[in-house]
């Protein structure tokens, strides 16, 4: 069911107590240690519901954020942990972002009742009638607590009890950003990216030379002249057999080669 009857004092009062407790504490201890109100069962279901309290059975003792909430000194600390309790509630988000949206201002018990009786039938878990306006009046409480505004009991002027909105908050609330998880601590890294080196552009393709023939000619038993031909990549093989028909010709006087008469 959800959470009703229960209002900050209960939560304060409370948290004052089992805040000096350690583990899991018996609730017929709770219940001889302070007024039994403040441990009345709609009660402890209600702080649980928010996350502010666990429960075992008969024991029940504070949570990580009902610890922090119950020795926070600081305003704006309790609020920090009430908006994290309402985050955790689909209903209490859905009913807080209608507000921003649909810009309602200042939203009495009815208002936000009828809302959720016409839009959220699924998350009312049953209640209805004075039930469902003792839910809206918890949700109101706590996002007062948030900082979303101040709860208002109904007066001779204003009748009906009302959230008095705080429209700044409340903006926050709904385009808050989730924060990306690897930069939790705050920080940024302040070392430049790394950029790699450009990659030089590829050898342009050079064909192989051809081998330089070596000749050697005797001109005498002590004397050796060696000749290097260099030869062009592309030369043809008609270029390569002229050259050497050449030299046959010419260097080694070979008459074979002489060029026959026309």
């Amino acid at each position: 069911m959800l959470p009703i009857k229960t209002t900050i004092e209960d939560i304060d009062a409370l948290g004052a107590y089992l805040k000096g407790q350690v583990g899991w504490v018996p609730l017929d201890r709770v219940r001889k240690a302070i007024d039994g109100k403040y441990a009345d069962n709609r009660k402890l279901e209600a702080l649980k519901r928010i996350g502010l309290l666990e429960r075992d059975g008969t024991n029940v003792k504070l949570s990580e954020r009902g610890r922090g909430y119950a020795n926070a000194a600081d305003e704006r600390d309790r609020e920090a942990l009430m908006e994290q309790a309402l985050r955790e509630v689909p209903l209490y988000v859905e009913t807080i972002e209608w507000m921003f949206y649909s810009k309602v201002e200042d939203p009495s018990k009815t208002v936000v009742g009828n809302y959720w009786h016409d839009k959220h039938q699924d998350q009312l878990e049953g209640a209805q009638g004075a039930a469902l306006t003792d839910a809206v009046i918890f949700f109101m409480r706590v996002a007062g607590e948030a900082g979303l505004g101040k709860f208002t009991r109904g007066s001779k002027t204003k009748t009906d009890s009302y959230l008095k909105t705080n429209s700044a908050a409340i903006e926050a609330f709904v385009t808050a950003k989730l924060v990306d998880p690897a930069a939790t601590d705050g920080q940024q890294s302040s070392e430049a990216p790394v950029q790699s080196a450009p990659q030089a552009d590829p050898p342009a393709f050079t064909p192989p030379l051809r081998a330089t023939p070596s000749i050697t000619v005797g001109t005498s038993p002590a004397v050796h002249v060696n000749i290097e031909i260099h030869i062009a990549a592309d030369a043809t093989a008609e270029t390569v057999a002229e050259i050497f028909k050449n030299m046959r010709r010419y260097v080694l006087n070979n008459p074979d080669d002489a060029t026959e008469p026309v």
